[in-house]
């Protein structure tokens, strides 16, 4: 009877753990899951102020754009004013003699001191009493208008850009504008001054005709 009491007990404790083991695991199976609850964000109290985003570091060789200052309206340059209207220059008998916004008697200007001056010929073929000189003359003459006439004030000669060596032929020539009779003084002028030129090619006139004037009054 010994021999067999020992495996009984044995076997039995083996049923009685299986069982254990059996009602362990539909407990656990069928035991429900607990809820998963999330916690809210907590709420900002009144008067918080909320931290500033970090500046992110600039890296070697990373060009941080600098921010402009737009301008205030008082820093911005004032508008300029157009041009137009009242404020367009007057031209004509409203502008000072002598000056470009004066349009009057124009024609007195180049075109007529190329006209007196080759009808001056005849007085220039005097100062060279037969001689044949060739060269060229730089020659100066003043032009002011008074009491109402125009008339030559100086007469003079452009030394540096004169070729003629002859002094007695030149201080003739000069004087030669003395002869000269103008009209008028273009822009209501004063007085001008004007240059000429006179070239001579054995003793022949070649040319004879101002280059150029300028207003002095």
């Amino acid at each position: 009877m010994k021999r067999f009491a020992v495996p009984l007990v044995i076997v039995g404790s083996l049923a009685v753990l299986a069982a254990l083991v059996i009602m362990l695991r539909s407990i656990t199976s069928t035991a429900p899951l607990a809820p998963v609850t999330v916690a809210p964000p907590p709420k900002a109290s009144p008067g918080a102020t909320t931290a500033p985003a970090p500046t992110p570091t600039p890296r070697p060789g990373m060009v941080t754009p600098v921010p402009q200052a737009r301008p205030r309206s008082e820093d911005r340059p004032p508008a300029l004013p157009s041009i137009g209207g009242d404020m367009a220059p007057t031209l004509g008998s409203d502008a000072p003699p002598g000056t470009k916004l004066n349009t009057k008697n124009l024609h007195f200007g180049l075109p007529q001191l190329r006209e007196k001056i080759a009808a001056n010929a005849p007085h220039v073929t005097a100062c060279l009493g037969g001689s044949k000189p060739t060269g060229e003359a730089t020659l100066t003459f003043i032009v002011a208008q008074k009491a109402g006439k125009i008339i030559v004030e100086q007469t003079d000669v452009d030394r540096d850009k004169t070729t003629l060596q002859d002094e007695a032929l030149l201080e003739c020539l000069h004087k030669t504008a003395q002869k000269i009779q103008l009209d008028g003084l273009p822009r209501e002028a004063e007085a001008i001054i004007v240059t000429r030129v006179l070239t001579l090619q054995d003793g022949a006139i070649t040319e004879d005709k101002p280059t150029k004037f300028s207003y002095l009054r």
